[in-house]
């Protein structure tokens, strides 16, 4: 987990070496997960949909974005929104050029 908070952070960074202007945007999702006691993390796939393998998934992005609104926010903008269908969002791309937006769960 470490290790790829670690990758992100050092891919935004050579985007702003290189002078690329860019905002990240989340959004929190309807994924809802019951806490799950002795969750064996051992059968963490990329490709699996099981309950590990999303849980595993949502503590990543959670600490993606808690790392990155602490140490990069000086640097670029973090945006996070309910929906993509809600308001805030859509006045938001309405006053910024969304150029390419890249999808992820």
């Amino acid at each position: 987990m470490l290790h790829f908070v670690y990758l992100v952070e050092r891919f935004l960074l050579n985007l702003i070496r290189r002078r690329c202007f860019f905002s990240l945007v989340f959004f929190n999702g309807k994924f809802h997960h019951k806490t799950l006691f002795n969750v064996d993390f051992t059968n963490v796939s990329t490709l699996s949909e099981s309950v590990e393998t999303m849980l595993a998934r949502t503590l990543a992005r959670k600490l993606v974005i808690e790392h990155i609104g602490k140490t990069l926010s000086d640097k670029m903008e973090l945006h996070i929104f309910p929906t993509i269908d809600c308001a805030e969002f859509q006045k938001y791309v309405a006053k910024t050029l969304v150029c390419s937006p890249i999808p992820s769960d």
